[in-house]
């Protein structure tokens, strides 16, 4: 039987599972704009996120965009592979960005983004 320490030698280091109840906004967006068809239907990422912001109201944006800063905040340092995971796995979402600075340029409203980090 191999020792706890040699189990774990040599695994990754996973990202943390996301609690999908602590970003309600940020699920709902990704889930609800960024879905499997999202490209057909808005074209974009960017285009989808801005549907978004149009249908939202101001206390709704203000929600997504602390919950983006918080979501950046603590997948901070991860690949995107392992951002890609979580988006797909605990938010359900089928979009899957390049980079992190795809992410953030999608996620954040350029107008906002500095009260909400």
């Amino acid at each position: 039987m191999r020792s706890r320490k040699a189990r774990t030698q040599g695994k990754r280091r996973r990202a943390k599972p996301v609690l999908v109840a602590v970003f309600p906004e940020l699920t709902q967006v990704l889930q609800g704009y960024l879905h499997e068809d999202f490209g057909i239907e808005h074209g974009s990422a960017h285009e989808a996120i801005a549907a978004y912001r149009a249908d939202a109201s101001d206390e709704e944006r203000a929600r997504f965009n602390r919950e983006v800063g918080r979501f950046l905040r603590m997948v901070h340092g991860a690949r995107i592979s392992a951002i890609r995971r979580i988006l797909a796995r605990d938010f359900r979402s089928a979009w899957a960005p390049r980079s992190v600075a795809e992410l953030r340029s999608v996620l954040f409203d350029r107008e906002d983004e500095s009260k909400s980090l």
